[in-house]
């Protein structure tokens, strides 16, 4: 942000052609001055009069075209000459004064309004006006006719200069046009013409896409050539099951790597796919949370982005990549180059992994992502740059907005330790979360094969499910449900938001058609938020509210239905 601020600053391309014209008229002003500038003739008293004027550089063009246009012959002597340098001096002065005041306005760099620069412009041209009026009666004691002549002198070389100055201006842009054109033969364009179609070259000569976004442009050059010939899915794909699914992906975790995971673990993880595109893998380092994702990708065949977070991740930039306005191009990072393929490649899916997403504030760096992944699926779009006048992006980056395909989704691994900030309500809210707090046991299973899975039959499975499932969260268990959220807001001051029980009517007929009971889903979610919204509070009133909390669970869902809630609640009030 600093590097904008300063080339904020700076002069514009503009600024300096303006500054350097008048530069110019300057020099030319003098440069008139003395091709009429006259002889002097001094009286025996020493002062200087009127003479019979000639001309100093004698038969010179310009004093031929002044006085050709029946401008009066004077002499000026020293005195006109310093008056005429002076008064160029004052005329650079004040147009860079100008120019900087429109540039900058205040000393905060805010644009000045028209009122503003047009009272700041009449200031500089009465102080102009007077420095020259003062500087002309000095030295006092001329005589009143040579102090007349300074003022006439001075007037005929602006107007002489203006003439010439524009001639020689004429003049240079026509050989500009001439030269180029001549350099520029045979193209689609020319300096004083247009082409018939506009084309990239036209319409945006300084801005390269290939410059500036390579990765993309190597994207879009990759997936041009491949034709989409609608093949229809294998055997395999349409055989699958979200049962089927769920277990398959246990067994070859186990059989395949040696990893060892609850069913429900599996269950919820493949199931969070269905209910939002954020989940959060949470607990002690080394119990396989990022694993989960990354061989759910191999065995799927998807594709797993992994992004290791570092502490000092402040903004979007961090991950999206920044336009750098030094060397013209966009810092592209991983993270946005398969973003942007996976627009293309729209039936694989892509687990964009955030690996220890909470060593940085996450409402820092995925703030956006937070907001936009809210919105309904076509209006999932991030800005990723302003693009200039013109300019033609990349094919997926219409707008300098790129979406979010559905394809994508996003999981992010917490360790539980001091070197990470606290996770906000706002991300737990957005999230499914899946805690990890120990080792599982070893135990036999078949060997598995990797399977094909694409982002449409998923999406065909969970509607499946939603489809094919009675027993919706609603009534008595929704009532259960609320009971226990009323207790935690009137006790702990601890409200569950809508995004909890809407994540919940979308999860228990995936959950169930992946193998699992609604009780135990509940039990999972219910525990996983209790323990983020309570952890690390010792208050007073603390264990009295644990223990009440306790008996309303056990006389509500009934005694070891909901263990994992049981077990929570008891570790927080040893902790106490």
């Amino acid at each position: 942000m600093e590097m904008m601020d300063d080339k904020r600053r700076c002069f514009t391309a503009k600024n300096r052609i303006v500054l350097s014209l008048v530069g110019l008229f300057s020099v030319a002003l003098i440069f008139v001055a003395l091709a009429l500038n006259l002889t002097e003739k001094v009286r025996s008293d020493g002062l200087i009069y009127l003479a019979n004027p000639v001309t100093l550089l004698k038969d010179n063009a310009i004093a031929e075209l002044a006085w050709g246009m029946g401008m009066p012959k004077v002499c000026c002597g020293a005195y006109g000459m310093a008056t005429v340098i002076l008064f160029a001096v004052y005329l650079s002065v004040c147009a860079f004064a100008l120019v900087y005041e429109s540039k900058f306005a205040a000393s905060g760099g805010v644009a000045s309004t028209a009122r503003q620069t047009a009272i700041y412009a009449l200031t500089v041209a009465l102080s102009l006006i007077a420095s020259i009026g003062i500087s002309l009666i000095i030295p006092l004691g001329e005589e009143e006719e040579y102090l007349a002549a300074r003022y006439i002198f001075l007037a005929e070389c602006i107007a002489v200069t203006i003439i010439v100055y524009g001639i020689i201006c004429l003049a240079v842009a026509l050989v500009g046009v001439l030269i180029t054109n001549i350099v520029r033969r045979g193209k689609a364009a020319n300096v004083c013409g247009s082409p018939l179609a506009p084309s990239v070259e036209n319409l945006a000569p300084t801005y390269d896409r290939q410059k500036i976004f390579p990765a993309l442009c190597a994207i879009d050059s990759a997936y041009s050539s491949v034709a989409d010939d609608g093949e229809e899915p294998d055997l395999d794909e349409r055989a699958l099951t979200l049962k089927s699914l769920s277990s398959g992906f246990r067994n070859f975790l186990a059989s395949r790597h040696k990893l060892y995971y609850e069913e429900d673990v599996i269950r919820l993880f493949l199931c969070a796919f269905g209910a939002t595109r954020l989940t959060l893998l949470e607990g002690l380092s080394g119990t396989g949370k990022s694993s989960l994702p990354r061989y759910f990708a191999e065995y799927t065949g998807g594709r797993a982005v992994f992004v290791a977070v570092q502490s000092t991740w402040k903004d979007r930039a961090d991950i999206l990549g920044y336009f750098n306005d030094f060397t013209g191009t966009y810092n592209q990072t991983d993270f946005l180059s398969a973003l942007y393929e996976a627009n293309y490649d729209d039936d694989r899916l892509y687990v964009f992994v955030l690996d220890e997403l909470n060593i940085s504030r996450v409402e820092y760096y995925f703030a956006d992502f937070l907001s936009v992944l809210e919105y309904p699926q076509d209006e999932q779009k991030l800005r990723i740059f302003q693009p200039p006048s013109g300019f033609i992006p990349p094919e997926k980056l219409q707008g300098g907005c790129l979406a979010i395909p559905s394809n994508c989704f996003f999981v992010g691994t917490a360790n539980r330790d001091g070197s990470t900030f606290a996770i906000s309500d706002k991300v737990y809210d957005r999230a499914v979360t899946i805690s990890f707090e120990n080792r599982n046991a070893p135990f036999a299973a078949a060997d598995e094969y990797p399977v094909h899975l694409g982002a449409a039959k998923l999406k065909a499975l969970f509607n499946e499910a939603e489809e094919n499932y009675s027993g919706a969260f609603s009534g008595e268990e929704r009532a259960k449900f609320d009971a226990v959220c009323a207790y935690l807001y009137e006790n702990f001051d601890v409200a569950f938001g809508n995004r909890i029980a809407n994540q919940l009517e979308k999860l228990i007929p995936l959950f169930v058609a992946c193998g699992g009971e609604a009780d135990s889903l509940i039990d999972i979610v219910l525990s996983q938020k209790l323990a983020a919204k309570l952890e690390g509070r010792f208050e007073d009133y603390m264990r009295g509210g644990l223990m009440g909390l306790s008996r309303l669970i056990e006389r509500t869902y009934g005694k070891g239905r909901l263990r994992r809630c049981e077990r929570t609640v008891d570790r927080l009030v040893r902790r106490l």
